[in-house]
């Protein structure tokens, strides 16, 4: 629950309606970002666009492979329902 609102419309309330409704909206294009964010981390730490200079670098593309995913995953958890 963020603002004392709900991603379940029913239990959104009079209060609340206006951030559903501004999630309902924004959650495909957030869903649909974070999903190509993801692969495009897995493809560049699969397919590194430049030769890795040290462990910094590994570390920091399997830290956006994870980032992605997690994200992915609320945004899954927490789809707007009617």
């Amino acid at each position: 629950m963020v603002g004392g609102s709900s991603n379940v419309a029913q239990i959104a309330g009079e209060s609340g309606y206006e951030l559903w409704r501004t999630w309902f909206h924004v959650w495909p294009l957030l869903f649909l970002g974070s999903s190509i964010s993801w692969l495009t981390a897995v493809a560049a730490t699969v397919w590194p666009p430049y030769p890795p200079r040290g462990w910094l670098s590994t570390a920091t593309r399997l830290v956006a492979v994870l980032v992605g995913a997690v994200t992915c995953f609320v945004l899954t958890a927490y789809i707007p329902d009617a």
